[in-house]
């Protein structure tokens, strides 16, 4: 167990009271941990509230166990609005495209092949040689589009991205500096590194963003296709359903 003293407040007239959070906001080490005196002082100022979110986490939520990162309030410690709202794009962004257990590609295809299915009964074997097509415009488009990202890698990497939001590895940092096995200025740093090149990485934003807005590129010419198949769906199976796929090259 870590010394008492560790966790209390030695600012002067705060009486060693016991922190309460953890200022995941703060650009000075001995502001990195706050007691009830130091937030009944005002601490966060208008000023400062103006210009970013400041982050806290309560310690005692965050010696918990939990499960999910998402279930200790305050985390992750990101501070722009826009960053926020990137993040919660591509959390949810894993979850729609199944990125778990397969890629973005695959569940297109899946999606494909259930569409073609549904029109199997009218026009089955025009509908076979068309979702061959489809699968191969998918590829050739996968590959156009997406030609900065390797064929093993695909859009992994923005799974990759996400989970250096987990706060596995800061709570374990944490622990170390419980344990005394830390000082509070390497936790500091730790902190100020993570800020920088994760929760506050523009450049990280911006190269999410980006591929999300490719992904969002594909759906949105997918549907087109599959509106103008379905436009045919009640022709005679002796019918020929010549599909041209005329896209924007890019």
């Amino acid at each position: 167990m870590a010394d008492k003293s560790t966790m209390q407040c030695k600012k002067e007239g705060h009486k060693n009271q016991k922190f309460m959070y953890m200022n995941m906001s703060s650009q000075n080490k001995d502001n990195l941990f706050l007691c009830p005196i130091c937030v009944s002082q005002k601490y966060f100022e208008l000023e400062q509230i103006q210009q970013k979110k400041q982050k806290t986490l309560l310690i005692d939520e965050l010696m918990k166990d939990y499960e999910k990162s998402k279930d200790l309030f305050g985390w992750p410690p990101i501070q722009e609005e826009k960053h926020i709202q990137i993040h919660q794009n591509h959390t949810d962004f894993i979850k729609l495209y199944n990125l778990q257990n397969g890629t973005v590609q695959n569940f297109f295809t899946k999606k494909i092949e259930n569409f073609y299915e549904k029109l199997e009964y009218d026009i089955l074997k025009e509908i076979k040689k068309q979702k061959k097509n489809t699968i191969i415009w998918l590829e050739n488009y996968y590959q156009n589009n997406f030609q900065n990202l390797t064929t093993e890698q695909e859009l992994k990497n923005v799974q990759e991205i996400i989970q250096k939001f987990d706060i596995k590895n800061f709570k374990e940092k944490f622990q170390e500096f419980e344990k005394q096995k830390i000082n509070i200025g390497q936790l500091f740093d730790y902190k100020q590194e993570q800020n920088n090149n994760i929760y506050n990485n523009n450049q990280l934003y911006d190269s999410l963003e980006k591929q999300y807005k490719k992904v969002e590129e594909l759906k949105q010419e997918l549907e087109k296709e599959f509106a103008i198949i379905k436009t045919n769906k009640k022709l005679s199976k002796t019918l020929q359903i010549g599909l041209q796929f005329q896209f924007k090259q890019r």
